[in-house]
C-alpha cells in the first residue's frame, strides 16, 4: 500500500494507482542505469549521434501516452514515459559503445536485463516480507528500512560477482 500517503494526508483518495508507482519506480531505475551512458556521451560530444533515438524516443512516448491514457489514467501517460526513456537508453548506450567502447552493445543490454530481473526479484521479495507488517509510521519504517536494506545487499551482493563492462 501507500502508506506514507495515508499517513500523510489521512486520505485513500489522494493515493496514485499501484500501476503508475510500478512505471515511476521502473523510469527511476532506467534513468539512474543511463547516467553512466549519458556522462560518456557528454564527455565525447557526440549529441548529434543520438538525435534519432531522442526523436524516436519523444514520438513513441506521445503514441503511447495518446493510447494508453484513456484506458489507463496517468499510469498510460508513466508507460509513455518508460516506454520512451527505454529507447533513449537503448539509442545512448548504442552511440556510446559505437564511439568509446567499439564493440557491441549486446553485453550491456544483456546485463541491464539481468539488473531489472534482479530489481523485480528484490522489490517482489520485500513486498511479500513486509506484507504482514502493519500500518501507521511503526509499519512505515519498518517497511522503509527492510526496503533499502534489502535492495542495497542484493545489488551489493551482485556488484562483487560481477565483472566491469
Amino acid at each position: 500500500g501507500q502508506d506514507f500517503i495515508l499517513l500523510w494526508l489521512k486520505n485513500k483518495e489522494m493515493q496514485l494507482p499501484m500501476l503508475f508507482l510500478v512505471m515511476l519506480s521502473v523510469n527511476v531505475f532506467i534513468a539512474i542505469c543511463n547516467n553512466p551512458m549519458n556522462y560518456f556521451r557528454n564527455t565525447l560530444g557526440h549529441f548529434e549521434s543520438d538525435r534519432n533515438y531522442m526523436i524516436a524516443a519523444a514520438i513513441v512516448n506521445v503514441v503511447i501516452t495518446l493510447l494508453l491514457v484513456s484506458p489507463l489514467g496517468v499510469a498510460g501517460v508513466m508507460i509513455g514515459t518508460v516506454a520512451g526513456h527505454l529507447l533513449i537508453f537503448m539509442g545512448r548506450t548504442v552511440v556510446v559503445y559505437k564511439h568509446y567502447v567499439k564493440k557491441s552493445p549486446v553485453e550491456y543490454y544483456l546485463r541491464f536485463l539481468i539488473r531489472t530481473a534482479l530489481m523485480i526479484v528484490t522489490a517482489l521479495a520485500t513486498l511479500f516480507a513486509v506484507s504482514s507488517v502493519g500500518s501507521g509510521l511503526i509499519g512505515l519504517l519498518i517497511k522503509g528500512i527492510a526496503s533499502v536494506l534489502a535492495s542495497t545487499l542484493v545489488f551489493c551482493i551482485y556488484s562483487l560477482n560481477l565483472p566491469t563492462v
